[in-house]
């Protein structure tokens, strides 16, 4: 195929039209291939089926893949969407203009998906290929029915089953120590990247709440709600740990931010993902966000309201509790850099914000991500290993097996 280009736009405004276009690498080349290159590009097929999501920096489209996907090590089976049949290889492709001055070879979402080893909650990337008419850089990845925020404003009113959310937050928790494991961190981590397609319904076990008295054994009730498979993906402000600093101050939408990065920290680690992975949990135990800022100053407001003032040591009541934000010296010092003074208030009990029926261990899980001083949050690693995923093991294994298109 050395030297064509085509005339055939990547992806057509008639969805069911099936789609040729040229890229390279070719197809049957190794994954690593080069982008562009005259020597190695082939024809891949699809038909658009739905456009996801349209914009000035790219666009997402549902495909109906009809070619061969290059050679990789045990590619992961594609989620079966039912909606668009049984059978089908479906793609989400995610097209990206460069400008001329751009390299696609260095496009960062390519570059880290490139070196992660596949994991069963990251997105995976069956092939790749530039358009060298058009400048257009494509990702395949494996389709999902939608994203964590849709199925949160799905619910309106109704929370999700407990062992539900304990399978939600364990695989999320293994994407989280997946690609830190391998010296990335995500840095956009928001309910719009955390994907979920639904394998249909299941009647989990409830938790014993032991403020319910009831004459019926706790292990005959049941709560009917979807089985899900998650899958962290949007990689594009993932960056190396081993890479080094400064960091960009702008990462993930304000309401998820860590502190550090709203006080414009140029020296921030992995535990930004594990504060905006506290913040999702909360939301979707109340199907709101917990601190919902209106700008970074009030961010950082918003958030003390909660969990109090950060100041030099550890503030505690005559029971022992915490009654401040923490010890964060560091902290205490960026704000002072820019100009900015936490206001004096008292932590309020984290359980105050939820319903009783949430687990106590689930509250200290949170409590632990959600700690001013990111050298003390909760790793992914160790938190594998919390009380809360230890407990709630037998109600999550208890889920039917993924069904998944082979």
């Amino acid at each position: 195929m050395s030297g064509q280009s085509s005339s055939i736009p990547a992806v057509s405004s008639n969805p069911e039209a099936t789609v040729n276009v040229v890229g390279s690498p070719s197809a049957s080349s190794p994954i690593l291939g080069s982008l562009i290159s005259d020597d190695s590009s082939s024809i891949r097929t699809y038909t658009p089926l739905k456009t996801i999501s349209q914009g000035p920096f790219g666009s997402v489209h549902f495909c109906h893949w009809h070619s061969i996907f290059p050679p990789c090590v045990d590619p992961p089976p594609l989620p079966t969407i039912a909606r668009y049949g049984v059978g089908r290889d479906l793609v989400a492709l995610k097209v990206i203009p460069m400008n001329s001055g751009q390299d696609p070879n260095k496009w960062k979402e390519l570059e880290v998906l490139r070196n992660l080893p596949p994991h069963p909650n990251v997105v995976f990337l069956y092939d790749y290929f530039f358009t060298l008419a058009d400048r257009k850089l494509h990702l395949a990845f494996g389709a999902m029915e939608g994203n964590l925020q849709q199925l949160i404003q799905a619910r309106r009113s109704r929370s999700f089953a407990g062992a539900l959310l304990s399978s939600i937050f364990y695989q999320l928790n293994l994407a989280l120590d997946h690609i830190h494991s391998h010296h990335y961190f995500h840095r956009d981590l928001v309910p719009e990247n955390v994907l979920v397609t639904t394998t249909g319904l299941f009647d989990y076990p409830t938790f014993p709440i032991p403020l319910v008295t009831t004459s019926v054994a706790s292990d005959t009730l049941r709560e009917k709600d979807v089985v899900v498979i998650i899958k962290l993906a949007d990689f594009g402000l993932a960056r190396d740990t081993r890479s080094g600093h400064p960091y960009t101050e702008y990462v993930t939408t304000r309401w998820y931010r860590a502190p550090e990065v709203l006080l414009s920290s140029p020296h921030y680690t992995s535990a930004v993902d594990m504060w905006a992975f506290g913040a999702i949990i909360a939301e979707m135990l109340n199907l709101r966000p917990i601190f919902p800022g209106t700008d970074s100053l009030n961010q950082i407001a918003t958030i003390c309201d909660v969990l109090g003032n950060p100041s030099n040591e550890y503030r505690l009541d005559a029971a022992g509790r915490l009654i401040n934000g923490g010890s964060w010296p560091d902290g205490l010092a960026l704000a002072h850099s820019v100009g900015f003074q936490f206001p004096e208030v008292l932590r309020r009990p984290l359980s105050s914000f939820f319903s009783s029926a949430v687990p106590t261990s689930l509250v200290q899980l949170m409590e632990e991500f959600l700690v001013f001083n990111p050298q003390h949050r909760l790793t992914s690693s160790s938190s594998l290993q919390h009380p809360y995923f230890l407990h709630t093991a037998p109600y999550r294994n208890s889920l039917p097996p993924p069904v998944l298109d082979s």
